[in-house]
């Protein structure tokens, strides 16, 4: 009948209403901390997640439609963003009685999510690096670029432990580990770039590491992928910058690459420091922006390879991509360098997981 009809359509409006309301708030702080430690029912984590993801996706749609005047290319992005946290709102108020459903419904709009980020970078990487690209159009690029790739970081980490707990697969890898042997973890990783520069140069520089010795000396509660991918990118910048230098056949005796470790209470900072050379006070001071790079993409040849893995230089994301990493750990990346000489990167991150980590919520230097 016709006043069932309106009272429907009127239940359906207020339920509307207090969904954009809810979407309004500012996320709230998931530490890596609470993660490691989150043992919900499935039904629960996936209600929970809807939640935040929601709130999350919301918050970066309107940041989004702050850059949409200087740069229209955010637009359907900011759109997909709007939409996909509307249906996370949405699955969060209904009663979830397939969890693998519901979790599997949240991927996919994060995926929706990633794919719309991903296709701006070729748009943003070329107003970036055109000359003739005005200031306030630079400063909506870098801001698109830091708060989707700073939605990304936080958002992977969530969807992951999502599917741990409604999979139920207790073999699986957690993401966030409460008690990772940092020094352990910092080995494999040395190990891995002074491979990765062979296969892409022939050669690689020595890296030196000195840090506490003792196995289980330095534990920390933290996402071992993203530790592992912000030193990574560090290394790679060092040994790419003696190559330069030094020459492939003057590697032997070039002075090493040096990784140390130090710790205390609260955090962990690791610092890398090259004899490459070192930067310009202007390229340090743009070496943390999005598309800038000193280095060219380079084609593979029978001295340079990127056949077998990654690109190992030149796209202008490595740095910046790594410094978003160590934010959400609830650190942050600094560069110091001396011209002529080389470079030292300082990695910080929190020991503890705590509420330092995912500032997905925080305001920074593009808020108004």
């Amino acid at each position: 009948s016709g006043p069932s009809v309106i009272l429907r359509m009127i239940r359906r409006c207020e339920k509307t209403m207090a969904n954009l309301l809810r979407l309004s708030r500012t996320p709230r702080v998931v530490s890596v901390q609470s993660l490691s430690r989150l043992r919900a029912p499935p039904v629960e984590a996936v209600r929970f997640l809807a939640d935040e993801l929601s709130v999350r996706m919301a918050c970066l749609a309107r940041q989004l439609r702050g850059d949409v005047r200087v740069l229209e290319h955010t637009t359907e992005l900011a759109a997909t963003l709007e939409h996909a946290a509307l249906d996370a709102a949405a699955l969060g108020e209904r009663v979830v009685a397939d969890a693998p459903t519901g979790a599997a419904f949240l991927r996919e709009l994060c995926t929706s999510t990633e794919v719309g980020s991903r296709a701006l970078v070729s748009n943003l990487r070329e107003l970036a690096r055109d000359v003739g690209t005005g200031a306030e159009q630079r400063r909506a690029v870098q801001s698109v670029s830091v708060r989707s790739h700073r939605q990304l970081v936080a958002q992977r980490v969530l969807i992951a432990h999502l599917t741990k707990l409604v999979d139920s697969d207790d073999s699986a890898e957690p993401l966030c580990a409460p008690a990772c042997d940092l020094s352990a973890l910092v080995v494999s990783i040395v190990e891995e770039a002074e491979l990765f520069c062979r296969e892409k140069h022939g050669d690689t520089p020595t890296i030196v590491l000195d840090a506490p010795p003792l196995v289980g000396a330095l534990r920390i509660c933290t996402v071992p992928a993203y530790v592992h991918f912000a030193l990574m990118e560090l290394l790679k910048n060092a040994a790419g910058a003696h190559v330069r230098k030094f020459g492939v056949l003057g590697l032997c005796d070039a002075p090493p690459v040096q990784v140390i470790v130090r710790a205390d209470a609260n955090a962990v900072t690791i610092r890398v420091r090259d004899f490459g050379g070192g930067m310009s006070i202007d390229t340090r001071q743009s070496a943390l922006d999005y598309y800038f790079t000193t280095n060219e993409e380079r084609e593979a040849n029978y001295t340079y390879s990127r056949a077998f893995g990654s690109q190992f230089e030149g796209l202008g994301v490595g740095l910046p991509l790594a410094a978003a990493h160590a934010r959400y750990l609830g650190g942050d990346l600094v560069l110091a360098s001396l011209a002529g000489d080389g470079t030292s990167a300082y990695l910080t991150i929190d020991r503890i997981g705590g509420e330092r980590t995912d500032p997905t919520g925080d305001r920074d230097e593009f808020d108004v």
